[in-house]
């Protein structure tokens, strides 16, 4: 439905705007002259006026030049001949309103006529629905929400199931998968419960991933209630977000849904570890998994009154009266439409988000993301993630909307494509090419880094899944995560800044090999990354460090700590140490962090900023957390390069206003060297370790380091040594 203005949107050329150059070569149409009149509009049912005010929902009038000068509230705009071309990505109808600026995008792919009846019959039903719940701040379906599009989430999966086969490889719904212990039947929406699963237990089976939030209690399975929990559950005793998921998972025809604070024992350690152990199955066999980002935990629900006006694309005539004979183009235009994303920051969800493979997103709007296509209620076609025919060259258009974690799940259920993937960096297969997965690895582990735990003893806990899925497919060993088979660049890891989050105490770090980025505890860190490798032989280097032996057999790997007092983890090493001293100078980190990383201005006024320049300390590492400086064991005074510490340094003794920096004797044992961020003095990046006793060949890594080449070799006597040593 359109309103009269709507029916006919003519652009011309305005004369009193040609000369303002934000309007060069634009033609424009007065869409509404009144606030009022757009507003009748909208509340009339006019599907594009209601397009438009969802892009620019502000409230407080601004000031708009072209609407001023039009004597408009709402003007559209297009370039000039934008009608008449012929161009892939399709005319862009800007917007310009009293209350702020947009832009709407034709839709390049024509709406199947099975879309458009799903999106009509939706429109049509939702209008008399609002009608009657104008003042309800929440939805409370009973039986079916016309503002839940489940018959279009039904073409999204049908489609997906009917011809994804890389999404059947990934996420198998055939009889005699795995299924979780228990599952909470749906069937029946007056009487759902818990049931316990065997061989003779039919149907797929629907996930949920979704923030439980602080603070309020919620319903838990425990040991106490499991049994009246397989009776039956009240619906009125649940949180609405668990809830919501359950009418979902009923509307769609499925029996089952696995939601982790009903399904698991929350009391009982044994069962919590045997689900936890499991959970790579749980997400990857589950049909699709319901996530639950618009949230704010398990109580809010996310069911919401959105106008699928708002969200719809709709088909209109477009006309450049400016051209004779005028042209006339019909265009499906689209918005956009974006809200919070409450379990986007949620450590556990991580390994959830990479582990299935249908994923249903109910946020400000309802997303469909699976290995194959992705679609949303503003562009409801699915799209192609990426070609991958082994017949055409174009296999690799796309590829730039694999995220890290839409790659990590391709080397997970389908290697062979995502080593394909690799191939445009290498040129064709080749080992490189393979080792990608672990790039991949440390990419997830830097976002992963950034996310939330309630608790840092849970850090290795909620990768768990995640971690046992990659050994299983790839054969490769994981050292609490780290991998063995590509261990050198996983050690090169930091404490990053811009993170108010505490590192671990000194005492805590004991539960994790000081070597993995575990053993800090739950803050951001950064692996260094170099261009070159050791295969530079043109300059002077030392030898590449050799991993004699590396292991890891955590007492509980689950939680990753200590089940006896006995070690269970170890990492041999041979290559050249050298040692030096750190220095842990208040100036130095001032610069460092504010000027450095900030661009802010130095506290102190000594010009120590051009000092460190100048002897190339800085921008080694990306951004440390806690810099330290290195210098020559033989002269305190002279620096050879940066130190990232792993903890927070003890305060700094003073005496009145003068502050007195640290020093300790370490030693650095070179990973790799390399050119890092283009700079023209080559570093090594080293492990800054200190003996675990005085003269013992057993260490404790400290911090992470990046010593200048040149001063590595300076003199006559080297100062190095090969050595054999054990880091725990």
């Amino acid at each position: 439905m359109l309103c009269e203005r709507c029916r006919l949107i003519q652009f011309r050329a305005c004369e009193s705007l040609n000369t303002n150059p934000d309007f060069a070569n634009k033609l424009v149409c007065v869409l509404h002259e009144t606030r009022q009149s757009f507003l009748t509009s909208i509340l009339g049912g006019c599907h594009f006026c209601c397009l438009v005010r969802a892009q620019v929902p502000g409230r407080t009038e601004i000031k708009s030049v072209a609407c001023d000068e039009l004597g408009a509230d709402v003007i559209l705009a297009i370039y000039h001949q934008s009608l008449a071309s012929t161009r892939a990505r399709g005319v862009q109808v800007l917007i310009l309103s009293r209350y702020g600026n947009a832009k709407l995008e034709e839709i390049e792919t024509q709406i199947p006529e099975v879309y458009s009846s799903v999106l009509e019959n939706q429109r049509r039903s939702a209008r008399q629905y609002l009608l009657g719940h104008q003042n309800s701040a929440a939805i409370q379906p009973s039986g079916s929400n016309p503002l839940v599009n489940i018959d279009l989430v039904a073409l999204w999966r049908d489609e997906c199931l009917r011809n994804h086969s890389l999404c059947r490889r990934g996420s198998p719904v055939t009889a005699g998968t795995h299924r979780p212990t228990r599952l909470l039947n749906v069937s029946d929406l007056n009487n759902p419960f818990l049931e316990e699963t065997n061989d003779s237990t039919q149907g797929s089976y629907v996930a949920l991933s979704y923030k439980w939030g602080d603070g309020r209690k919620a319903l838990l399975t425990l040991k106490e209630n499991v049994e009246t929990h397989q009776w039956g559950i009240s619906l009125g005793d649940l949180p609405l977000t668990c809830r919501d998921a359950i009418f979902v998972t009923n509307w769609l025809g499925y029996k089952y849904i696995w939601i982790d604070a009903l399904c698991i024992i929350q009391n009982d350690g044994g069962d919590l570890d045997h689900e936890l152990k499991h959970m790579h199955y749980i997400y990857r066999h589950a049909v699709l998994t319901i996530c639950a980002e618009g949230a704010a935990d398990s109580h809010a629900g996310f069911f919401h009154n959105k106008n699928p006006l708002e969200l719809h694309p709709c088909q209109i005539r477009l006309t450049d009266a400016s051209e004779s004979p005028n042209i006339i183009r019909d265009v499906v235009l689209k918005g956009t439409c974006s809200g919070d994303n409450y379990i986007s920051q949620r450590g556990w969800v991580l390994q959830e988000e990479v582990l299935t493979s249908r994923a249903l997103r109910f946020g400000a709007q309802m997303k469909w993301n699976c290995m194959e296509s992705h679609a949303q209620e503003t562009d409801p076609i699915p799209k192609p993630k990426w070609r991958l025919s082994p017949r055409d060259d174009s296999r690799y258009e796309n590829t730039h909307l694999l995220d890290s974690v839409e790659t990590m799940r391709l080397w997970l259920y389908a290697p062979e494509r995502a080593c394909n993937i690799s191939q445009p960096f290498y040129g064709r297969p080749t080992p490189k090419a393979n080792s990608q997965r672990f790039v991949v690895w440390r990419d997830l582990v830097e976002q992963y880094s950034k996310r939330q735990l309630t608790s840092a003893k849970d850090t290795l806990r909620a990768v768990s899944a995640l971690s046992n899925m990659f050994a299983e497919v790839h054969g490769d060993t994981y050292l609490a995560g780290l991998w063995k088979e590509n261990l050198v660049p996983e050690l090169a890891w930091f404490v990053e800044t811009n993170d108010r989050r505490d590192t671990t105490t000194p005492e805590m770090r004991l539960a994790a090999p000081t070597w993995s980025w575990a053993s800090v505890g739950k803050v951001n860190v950064h692996f260094a990354r170099s261009p070159l490798g050791w295969e530079n032989k043109s300059i002077r280097t030392v030898d590449p460090v050799i991993i004699k032996d590396a292991f890891c057999t955590l007492g509980d790997p689950i939680h990753g700590s200590r089940a006896s007092k006995g070690q269970v983890w170890t990492l041999r090493l041979f290559g050249n140490m050298k040692k030096f001293l750190l220095r842990q100078d208040p100036k130095y980190t001032d610069w460092r962090i504010n000027v450095m990383t900030y661009g802010g201005r130095i506290r102190n006024p000594e010009n120590y900023g051009a000092t460190f320049a100048e002897e190339n300390t800085a921008r080694q590492a990306a951004n440390p957390r806690f810099p330290a400086l290195l210098c020559d064991a033989r002269d305190a005074s002279r620096v050879v390069g940066e130190a990232a510490l792993d903890l927070q340094a003890l305060p700094f003794a003073g005496d009145g206003n003068r502050e007195i920096p640290r020093e300790m004797e370490v030693f650095c044992l070179p990973l790799r060297d390399g050119n890092l961020l283009n700079e023209v003095r080559e570093v090594f990046t080293c492990l800054v370790l200190v003996p675990r006793s005085p003269g013992s060949s057993s260490f404790s890594r400290i911090a992470l380091g990046f010593v200048n080449r040149d001063r590595w070799f300076d003199g006559d006597d080297d100062g190095d040594e090969k050595v054999d040593c054990e880091i725990v």
